[in-house]
């Protein structure tokens, strides 16, 4: 296996790099929708934002929304987004901190099966690894939600706070 290769086969690369890029994307608009709630100046937005973590983002924007925005069912439509915001993130997190691998089978013609692993070390369990079948379906899905919470995201932000 040469530097570039890897064992994992194409359209699974493919796949992980289209839920990583679409992540960037839902990161970019809540980005931008913090700085339409903070100031017309975008730049503020981006200094505010630029170094808080997902979850930071998340909560910085759901409190400023609250603060701005006082109809109890844009907020609860918001709240709703945040939801799935958060689940995307936490599957895009398994996607991009696991290793994959995969293996062929006894099959004629010989099937690749592509895994999923992980590693942990906890006070309570001790070292423990899991693995688990992935599809291409499965990773389409995630890239996918990713791409929908952003799209919901930036359409709540586009009505409620234009560009100015």
């Amino acid at each position: 296996m040469g530097k570039a290769d890897s064992p994992v086969p194409p359209e699974f690369l493919e796949r992980i790099g289209r839920i990583t890029a679409n992540f960037a994307v839902l990161e970019s608009v809540l980005q931008t929708f913090i700085g339409r709630l903070i100031s017309s100046d975008h730049t503020l937005g981006q200094i505010i934002s630029a170094e808080l973590s997902f979850r930071g983002l998340v909560a910085l924007l759901s409190s400023l929304y609250k603060y701005r925005v006082s109809d109890s069912a844009r907020v609860a439509e918001l709240d709703s987004v945040f939801k799935r915001v958060n689940a995307a993130e936490e599957k895009r997190n398994i996607v991009v901190h696991s290793l994959w691998m995969v293996s062929n089978t006894d099959d004629s013609p010989p099937k690749t099966i592509v895994f999923k692993g992980k590693m942990t070390a906890k006070i309570s369990k001790g070292l423990r690894y899991r693995q688990e079948q992935v599809t291409i379906e499965e990773l389409d899905s995630i890239a996918e939600e990713i791409s929908n919470a952003a799209g919901d995201a930036q359409a709540i932000m586009l009505r409620d706070f234009p560009k100015r």
